[in-house]
């Protein structure tokens, strides 16, 4: 089951059912509310943790006083088992609260403070700004609670001008892993989460993109609301510079371009004329990648 998605998992797509069918199609962005209820109607909780540490074996006589024999396991006596539990320090077991039966999620340390469920979409409604209306894309939980994402869609798209129209639509994704596998994370993402395959995905394509960033695990929500703040502002003049550098490539002459470079890991400095028939130009066409790409743009996005 490569989306992980169990029958203690909710979820819920706006508009285009997810690859697997699961989960509850909405015709358009929930409020809040109805988000929650779907997907995270359940918080985290911590139990003391206990290990079992001995077995003490107690016999106890059979025989009343009158000498008749009550019991006659191995003759007068009964033999029993004890188990001694000994709490775990340092460390609480993670477990739902709306369900009992349910298997743990996982054990945290006691210096790790937990996330909510809760405090997550309260990040949301922090980045996308007083007032804006939160347009929750897809949300839920996977392995049964042990997982958990929200993916907002913001209200100001990113637009690329090019000869074809075409749209740069960035993603936010906030993810937790309450069964200790994952740290708290924000995303600027442009993958889609519907499953397990789609969070990893997204961890990845932050992280090569570099917008990705952790909370500490502060107790203190209105410290990781003010972080989500600075990372999302200084990854929104990141994107800005973009932009600005994919809408100069839209104006490049295509002999400037080499298609095979991005798939190597190549920067265009990194071409020289001697290199241009290795990736399908003549040697003679390389002549313009300097001045096809300028100096003042000051990233380097197509080097990995």
């Amino acid at each position: 089951m490569a989306h992980n998605i169990t029958e203690r998992d909710g979820l819920f797509v706006v508009r285009t059912p997810a690859w697997h069918g699961l989960g509850k199609v909405l015709a358009n962005y929930p409020p809040r509310e109805e988000a929650q209820q779907i997907a995270h109607n359940w918080e985290p909780m911590t139990e003391p943790l206990y290990r079992k540490m001995s077995v003490h074996v107690h016999t106890l006589s059979c025989q009343s006083d009158t000498g008749e024999i009550i019991c006659g396991i191995e003759g007068n006596w009964v033999a029993f088992e004890e188990e001694i539990y000994e709490r775990v320090p340092e460390f609480d077991l993670v477990v739902r609260d709306d369900d009992p039966t349910a298997p743990p999620l996982g054990v945290k340390p006691d210096t790790r403070s937990l996330v909510t469920n809760a405090e997550m979409y309260d990040i949301a409604e922090a980045l996308q700004g007083e007032g804006e209306q939160v347009k929750y894309e897809t949300g839920g939980s996977l392995k049964g609670g042990r997982k958990v994402w929200l993916l907002l869609r913001f209200n100001e798209p990113i637009q690329v001008a090019g000869r074809h129209g075409t749209e740069t639509i960035p993603y936010y994704a906030l993810q937790n892993a309450h069964d200790g596998s994952g740290a708290f994370r924000g995303q600027a993402t442009m993958v889609t989460i519907v499953c397990d395959n789609t969070s990893i995905a997204s961890d990845l394509d932050a992280q090569t993109r570099g917008t990705e960033f952790t909370f500490r695990h502060t107790k203190n929500v209105k410290e990781r609301i003010e972080e989500a703040k600075e990372a999302l502002a200084g990854w929104r003049v990141s994107v800005e510079a973009y932009v600005r550098l994919s809408e100069h490539l839209i104006d490049v002459p295509e002999l400037c371009r080499y298609p095979g470079a991005s798939q190597r890991g190549l920067h265009h400095d990194d071409i020289r004329a001697p290199d241009a028939e290795r990736f399908g130009r003549p040697r003679e066409q390389a002549r313009c990648s300097h001045s096809a790409f300028p100096a003042q743009s000051g990233l380097n996005v197509l080097k990995k």
